[in-house]
């Protein structure tokens, strides 16, 4: 009965599409019936430009923007996992993770330049994965950094992350000075082409202002830490770790090529982690790339768990935003 009910609840099946729509409808009219913070997401002269205009527009045409998106995303990360299998089955546990965690996050979603960049690093993710699968490396670092690149101008932060990407592949094995040239002519590709653009319709002073403030790291954590993000930092860190855990006590039972997809992972969300501490004044806009690094390590987890333990942990995940929600709920602007 256990293995039975293991499988119906991770498999995608006909009510995958029904399960993401109700959140995906709770995430829509949560941002009109809850008292959330609006926190703006701009952190960059193009996701300025784009908040701008919608802005202008109305509450609704908004909220079904960024839904739409938010939709997009999870529906990508079972098309991820569907190509590179390093869940180790096809499951909609991390798609309805990153739904979850999104749908009752204490701060407004919309305007959020976080989710543009959740979907930019997916997309990199799906394609810098292929090197794990020793695929064409040099089209493959080509097309990461080129969407990496291309993200950061709506993100600045990808650029932080593509650190990241760079230093798994000195230790794939098969780096040398093409692959070098591939990446580098990948990321440089999105910024020629824009930039000049940017600058020569009159924006040039602007697109640095907003640049130079996004890439400036806080150091005062403690003065800016709030009751909110002390919980959700020391939450994802137990997350984190218990992640890690799991996956060194079972690494011995993986293909090599697994254990390195599912080691980037965990570098890059640690990553995430420590820039999102040392940048409070825009924490949130962290906060959906975090949950969606988060959602793909939690899937792995939950494939390998044991079918009597599968309520409990599900309990875990979901009482807890549901407990801070309430919190929230009652505490904000008070």
């Amino acid at each position: 009965m256990d293995k039975y009910f293991l499988k119906k609840l991770i498999a995608p099946n006909q009510y995958t599409f029904i399960g993401i729509s109700a959140l995906a409808t709770i995430m829509f009219f949560s941002t009109f019936l809850q008292r959330k913070v609006i926190v703006s997401g701009t952190d960059t002269f193009l996701s300025a430009l784009i908040n701008d205009y919608l802005a202008a527009k109305s509450p609704v045409l908004v909220s079904a923007i960024y839904t739409a998106l938010a939709v997009t995303i999870a529906l990508l990360i079972i098309k991820v996992n569907e190509n590179y299998r390093f869940i180790h089955r096809p499951t909609i546990v991390p798609t309805f993770i990153f739904m979850f965690f999104i749908t009752f996050s204490e701060y407004d979603v919309r305007l959020n330049a976080g989710l543009i960049g959740a979907l930019f690093l997916l997309l990199a993710m799906n394609s810098f994965f292929v090197i794990f699968r020793h695929g064409n490396i040099l089209k493959c670092l080509f097309d990461t950094f080129f969407i990496l690149s291309a993200g950061s101008l709506f993100h600045i932060h990808l650029l932080f992350l593509s650190a990241v990407f760079l230093l798994f592949v000195f230790f794939s094995g098969s780096f040398n000075i093409r692959h070098l040239f591939a990446a580098l002519i990948g990321f440089i590709t999105p910024l020629v082409i824009v930039v000049p653009i940017i600058v020569g319709l009159g924006y040039g002073e602007e697109f640095l202002i907003y640049t130079n403030y996004a890439t400036m790291l806080s150091y005062n954590v403690m003065q800016s830490w709030s009751f909110s993000r002390i919980f959700y930092s020391v939450f994802f860190f137990i997350v984190i770790f218990v992640s890690i855990a799991f996956f060194y006590m079972t690494n011995l039972r993986e293909e090599t090529r697994n254990r390195r997809t599912l080691f980037f992972i965990f570098v890059l969300t640690i990553t995430l982690c420590v820039l999102g501490i040392y940048q409070m004044k825009n924490f949130f806009t962290y906060y959906p790339i975090f949950i969606l690094c988060m959602s793909l390590c939690s899937g792995y987890y939950f494939s390998l768990c044991k079918a009597k333990y599968i309520r409990h942990l599900f309990a875990f995940f979901l009482a807890t935003p549901v407990l801070f929600s309430i919190y929230s709920y009652l505490t904000i602007g008070q």
